[in-house]
């Protein structure tokens, strides 16, 4: 059941089309749905048989479990039953594991960090030692971490991550959720790898470790993320989903289905298209796809199995849309003045400033403002004048972040972005 036809990837002159906010949807000829953008829908009541359908209809690759150990990360953000909207089923855990032992792997660790776990009050207690004790539940806050690099990193040039994490020969699965989260618009199998970085190495400024990195702009984190461990398969639980103030608060919504899939932004797309949201508004799909991680709209996605099950869910008050910066990097010689740009969804008092690039310092501290203005929905555009306090920035290459926070509802949004300062005449 495929979609329609959309571009393979994007060239500059559209993505500047794209930020300029011409259209969030570009056309282009036909092509054909890639094999590994076929998502499966599994549907009814019952989670395990659910799931079942939706690995069955995609394509399981059974050749990479041999071996190996298999990592399965759900999304246990909270002490709450899958039944509330806000958790992973356990039964579509279950499912998941089984599927991998009996494809060879030689461990199956469910992992989910802190701060707290919640593998008992979601169900999950029965999990642990299953298997014939190739299942174990897995505190990733207990891991040892490692900061490591991030190639072409767009938020951050290195994060902490569980060792764990970081073998190659690791298979690693999210199960995550349908539902709605008030800073990304959608918790879904990317959404869920926030969940990985430790909260211990980071300083706490203004929110507890890792989630200081949300000011990094949550959008460019997530797409960091799964560059840095990228996802072999995703599923999303979709039995109970929420709608509203995720991903703690809302109201559940039944919606009798698995989604499932070789590619997370794939499942991603789907899951939002069951949600009745956008493709648009949610930015760290894009970035993916622009790194060839994905594919840039639904048009490029074949479904199989189930007919996917569509309600438009209620959105919370989101912050303002926002895409940006570019060009990455901006470029200016000592005291030149550059542009830099950035699109809006909607109108909003802006703040370019310059941040410290610690990796410890999850929130970066600001160093200063470079710009102010009111912009208004659209390309929104940035002077300045090569200067930070009357003083001369001398070469070197410095971290930029945009807040931009709506007038209609004062919510902030963040963007970060690179500025290269090259030795030459001021």
């Amino acid at each position: 059941m495929p979609f329609i036809s959309v571009p393979g990837h994007l060239h500059r002159r559209q993505f500047l089309a794209f930020l300029g906010g011409a259209a969030l949807s570009l056309v282009a000829g036909p092509a054909a749905a890639a094999p590994g953008y076929r998502v499966g829908v599994g549907r009814g009541q019952d989670p395990y048989a659910a799931a079942a359908a939706a690995l069955d209809a995609a394509p399981w690759p059974p050749g990479r479990m041999a071996g190996r150990r298999v990592l399965i990360k759900p999304n246990l953000v909270a002490a709450a039953p899958a039944s509330s909207g806000v958790t992973t089923d356990p039964e579509i855990v279950r499912l998941v594991a089984e599927r991998c032992l009996a494809d060879g792997a030689t461990e199956v660790l469910i992992v989910e960090g802190g701060p707290g776990v919640h593998f008992a009050a979601c169900g999950y207690g029965p999990l642990g030692g299953a298997g014939g004790g190739r299942v174990r539940l897995v505190d990733l806050a207990a891991e040892p971490s490692l900061l490591v690099p991030v190639p072409g990193g767009s938020a951050c040039s290195a994060l902490w991550l569980p060792e764990l994490l970081l073998n190659p020969e690791i298979v690693f699965i999210s199960v995550a959720k349908l539902k709605t989260h008030q800073l990304a618009t959608a918790t879904l199998s990317t959404k869920s790898l926030f969940g990985l970085p430790p909260c211990p190495p980071y300083r706490l400024p203004r929110l507890q470790g890792r989630h200081g990195l949300h000011f990094r702009g949550v959008h460019q984190v997530i797409a960091d993320l799964v560059r840095l461990r990228p996802i072999d398969y995703a599923l999303v639980d979709g039995i109970v989903g929420l709608e509203g103030n995720g991903p703690l608060a809302g109201t559940p919504v039944p919606m009798g289905q698995v989604l499932a899939g070789v590619n997370a932004v794939a499942v991603d797309r789907v899951g939002l298209a069951a949600m009745g949201i956008g493709q648009g508004l949610v930015p760290h799909l894009h970035y993916l796809a622009a790194a060839g991680l994905g594919p840039f709209s639904l048009d490029e996605i074949e479904l199989a199995g189930s007919a996917l099950r569509q309600r438009p869910f209620q959105r919370p008050v989101l912050p303002p849309l926002l895409y940006g910066l570019w060009p990455e990097p901006a470029q200016a010689a000592p005291g030149q003045a550059c542009r830099i740009v950035a699109w809006l969804g909607e109108p909003a008092d802006c703040r370019l400033e310059l941040v410290a690039t610690r990796p410890e310092d999850a929130e970066g501290e600001s160093l200063g403002v470079l710009a102010s203005s009111r912009q208004g929905r659209g390309l929104a555009s940035f002077i300045w004048d090569g200067r930070l306090g009357g003083q001369v920035l001398p070469p070197a290459r410095y971290r930029l972040r945009l807040a931009a926070t709506s007038l209609a509802t004062s919510r902030t949004a963040w963007a970060t972005g690179w500025l290269e300062i090259a030795a030459g005449s001021g």
